[in-house]
């Protein structure tokens, strides 16, 4: 019985983090749709570079 509550207790923390590799992917995401935007003029160069700073800082 004891078994099971610790096989219990142990699989709420593994739900809770997300995988690093699909965090990283994201980020990447996020830069090419903000670089994209930026070359359609769609944001100022500064803007730009303001949000890519955020995002890069998130690491």
């Amino acid at each position: 019985m004891n078994d099971i509550n610790a096989a219990c207790a142990g699989a709420g923390n593994t739900a809770q983090t997300p995988p690093a590799a699909s965090s990283s992917a994201s980020l990447e995401d996020r830069i090419r749709k903000l670089k994209d935007l930026h070359e359609k003029g769609l944001i100022s160069p500064e803007d730009f570079q303001k949000r890519r700073d955020e995002i890069l800082a998130s690491i």
